[in-house]
């Protein structure tokens, strides 16, 4: 199994769709890092002004923080409603389409012949994710690094809780108001582990279909599918909650962030992905 990984893990790394993908992902999140370093220096400045003229007393500190301005917590530019919105893409494109062309091109045959069957599955599906995974959390952790250069990671207080945007019942809330370093690193798993399984639900659609387009754009759809229930079930009944990753990955949006659909989603791809690579690799004739 080590093997066969180490083989599967260098083919995702040193293709050309990985490169693409991180550095695309990289320009959208540098962008949303230059357009929210700009405003945190003019309101920065503006209130620095107010408080020497004596307009104000209260500079609110506290708000113009790290946690209030590092990607998930962006919310307002157009950088990151694409790669948000996108996101989907960016975890499948690197290698889930592996499967499916090697599929096609009946090297699946080759491989499990040499490694057998469940290593061959085990490391396709366990390199699939790790790929999906690190191809979205590369960018993230650049504009991380780039706001926490400029900005303080001041602790947030409660009594602003309005300009933060984490209300009672959000995801994590109690430890972003307690612990914001462990609420980031939570927000930055969750976006690992959540696109690691976006790229594994595209890699499963391989075991139905040889079409590899299919491969990369079902976790996409079913995202886009997830918001729009999200926005029937708010104009129907006024519950508002974001049912899509695309949604609850990010901070962006009126809708509230409860932890359980992203539990719930991510536990149902799991359970379905990993059943049905187990029975491919049980029952599945090669030849």
């Amino acid at each position: 199994m080590k093997n066969v990984l180490g083989i599967e893990l260098g083919k995702a790394i040193k293709n050309w769709r990985f490169f693409f993908v991180v550095l695309a992902g990289c320009v959208l999140s540098i962008g949303s890092a230059v357009l929210n370093l700009q405003h945190y220096w003019e309101e920065s400045a503006m209130l620095q002004l107010e408080a020497a003229s004596g307009t104000i007393t209260n500079q609110m500190v506290e708000v113009e923080s790290f946690h209030n301005y590092w990607l998930v917590m962006d919310g307002y530019t157009f950088f990151f409603s694409l790669l948000f919105y996108v996101l989907p893409l960016l975890a499948t494109i690197p290698f889930a389409w592996s499967y499916c062309q090697e599929r096609n091109k009946a090297y699946e045959r080759n491989m499990v012949v040499r490694c057998g069957r469940y290593r061959y599955y085990g490391a396709k599906y366990l390199t699939t994710f790790l790929s999906g995974g690190f191809a979205v959390l590369i960018p993230v952790l650049l504009n991380v690094l780039l706001i926490a250069l400029f900005i303080p990671a001041r602790t947030p207080q409660i009594d602003y809780l309005i300009y933060y945007g984490v209300n009672y019942g959000d995801m994590w809330s109690v430890i972003f108001y307690t612990m914001p370093g462990l609420y980031v690193l939570l927000r930055i798993l969750l976006i690992f582990v959540s696109c690691g399984f976006l790229a594994v639900l595209g890699m499963s659609v391989a075991y139905i279909t040889k079409n590899q387009v299919a491969v990369l754009v079902t976790p996409f759809f079913v995202c886009v599918a997830l918001q729009v229930l999200g926005s029937a079930l708010f104009a129907y009944n006024k519950t508002s909650a974001a049912l899509s990753p695309i949604d609850f990955l990010g901070q962006g949006g009126n809708n509230a962030k409860p932890l359980w659909p992203a539990l719930l989603e991510m536990g149902i791809i799991a359970a379905i992905t990993i059943i049905s690579t187990c029975i491919r690799g049980k029952r599945h004739e090669i030849y």
